[in-house]
């Protein structure tokens, strides 16, 4: 009987914790949500910073009329929708990074994790994507990765510079 009662005690412990803190502790708070336009300038690059790590954020979007928010250690940095991109700079140290689609319809569901460690200089570029769907048996979901350099500069020249910011 209290092998029972022990047990169900740390059952309920574990049960009762919000995984949403520590899983999403890269991500923004969940009530912001961004607006994204696009700029008219394509396939523009940055030079790197000597002090930290440019990161390239770029979508390839099989699946159009998403917006895909990206978040840094815990703030949201900007979006993408359909063929888009956006950089930043980043400091030195380790980084943790979360994708969401901005929807009312796939709150939490659609999510994509990644990290890395910036380095003075250095140049990344991260896809995010839909894998899967109607033409797959695999379930759609998003995906974030660390793509090649080559890849990116062929996905930024043929996609358009998003701008985004809160919605009011």
């Amino acid at each position: 009987m209290k092998l029972i009662i022990t047990a169900l005690f740390f059952a309920s412990t574990v049960f009762g914790q919000n995984p949403d803190k520590g899983v999403t502790a890269s991500c923004g708070p969940t009530s912001v949500n961004l607006d994204v336009e696009f700029s008219r300038e394509q396939g523009s690059y940055t030079q790197p910073d000597l002090n930290g790590t440019q990161v390239y954020f770029v979508q390839d979007d099989e699946y159009p009329g998403y917006t895909v928010k990206i978040g840094l250690d815990g703030t949201w940095v900007g979006a993408n929708k359909n063929d888009s991109y956006f950089s930043l700079s980043v400091a030195l140290g380790e980084h943790h990074l979360c994708a969401i689609v901005q929807s009312k319809f796939s709150a939490g569901k659609q999510m994509a994790f990644a990290h890395f460690s910036a380095e003075a200089g250095r140049v990344l570029y991260f896809r995010t994507r839909f894998l899967g769907g109607v033409k797959s048996d695999i379930p759609p979901h998003l995906n974030l990765e660390l793509i090649d350099s080559d890849e990116a500069r062929y996905l930024i020249a043929t996609s358009s510079a998003s701008i985004s910011q809160s919605k009011k």
